[in-house]
């Protein structure tokens, strides 16, 4: 018999899910480690979701809950709430359309109890639905094992929330940080500097790795541990079109490569150093965006077609001098962001 793991939870967020729910349930159930329980909020469905969690509560090998909220509160604070019902340690958020391989909860699991993480994060793979039913995948997002400090990932790294376990440790605090971004927020957007990363208070993917840019830990899994449903390769998922908010209409603004939105990042980190301290306390975190903030003007600098060539080496070496061309995730660009930033130099666009 399968044994429930003691730390890890599930949250599910359903809205209309009837489609695709039934498959991700299965998966659940498939898992070598079973979760501790499943706790779904429901958005309101006006389809068949609610019915088809109902019969899976009748024979889920794990307790489930099933609550449905008292008016729509979209997939942030969807989740959000299914969380805050959660009593374990761990939760697992989990989309309505995805599928789990069925070993994520055991190496989750592991991950938890031998690095006791703030969070955890897997490799995963987007994947569409052909005209014959068969997967396609598409973009894959790997990750390395390892055990990092959440201050050693650049801040413009994004990762699913489909694909993390967060602690509940890091849920604290959620309605005062997203009233004091507001006024941070309303700069940013009249200065033409919104971008994803300023719309971190209102997905709760980018929350938690805002939170985890603060002090904590991060628990990387290099094992793909699920497949993230997209349709016609789109970037979310949710079937709702007001999903992410207003975030939604900065897609293009965050996936803009060039001097203006390297300026838009290092808008945005100097008004998180302004945030931080406000918050009061957190030395850390406003080092952190103070010490990304100067790299990323200085590649915006690389970028412009204003600066001169000296200027422009005289940046790379700064940006080399600070660490700024270390992997991703231990507090740089990466080694292709320098191949990139010489290229460019040399009148080469790559």
């Amino acid at each position: 018999m399968r044994k429930l793991s003691e730390k890890i939870g599930v949250v599910l967020a359903t809205y209309n899910g009837e489609r695709f729910l039934q498959e991700q349930l299965d998966c659940l159930v498939a898992q070598t480690v079973l979760p501790n329980r499943l706790v779904v909020c429901d958005d309101r469905s006006t389809d068949s979701t609610i019915a088809i969690l109902e019969k899976f509560r009748n024979s889920a090998p794990f307790p489930v809950e099933i609550h449905i909220n008292p008016g729509t509160l979209l997939p942030t604070e969807n989740f959000f709430r299914a969380a805050s019902l959660c009593p374990t340690d761990y939760v697992a958020l989990c989309d309505q359309d995805d599928l789990w391989d069925k070993r994520k909860i055991e190496l989750c699991d592991r991950m938890a109890t031998i690095s006791n993480p703030d969070l955890i994060l897997h490799s995963v793979v987007d994947f569409v639905t052909d005209a014959d039913g068969k997967m396609v995948t598409t973009d894959p997002r790997l990750v390395k094992d390892g055990v990092v400090a959440g201050t050693a990932a650049n801040p413009a790294l994004i990762w699913l929330g489909m694909a993390m376990v967060p602690h509940k440790r890091i849920f604290d605090d959620i309605p005062l940080r997203q009233a004091l971004w507001g006024a941070h927020f309303d700069r940013l957007r009249a200065i033409g500097a919104e971008s994803n990363q300023s719309h971190w208070w209102e997905c709760h993917d980018l929350y938690l790795l805002y939170r985890l840019r603060e002090s904590g830990r991060i628990g990387l899994i290099g094992d793909v541990l699920a497949h993230h449903r997209t349709f016609a390769g789109g970037w979310h998922s949710d079937p709702t079109p007001e999903s992410l908010g207003p975030a939604s209409q900065a897609q293009t603004v965050a996936n803009v490569t060039g001097a203006k939105a390297y300026r838009d990042l290092g808008e945005f980190c100097r008004e998180m150093t302004l945030f931080y301290e406000e918050l009061g306390g957190r030395t850390e975190a406003k080092t952190y965006y103070e010490r990304w903030s100067k790299l990323w003007f200085n590649r915006a600098d690389i970028y412009d077609r204003g600066t001169s060539l000296p200027a422009k080496l005289v940046g790379i070496a700064q940006i080399a001098r600070s660490s700024g061309y270390r992997g991703k995730w231990a507090g740089g660009f990466g080694l292709k962001s320098l191949a990139r930033d010489l290229a460019n130099v040399a009148g080469v666009r790559v």
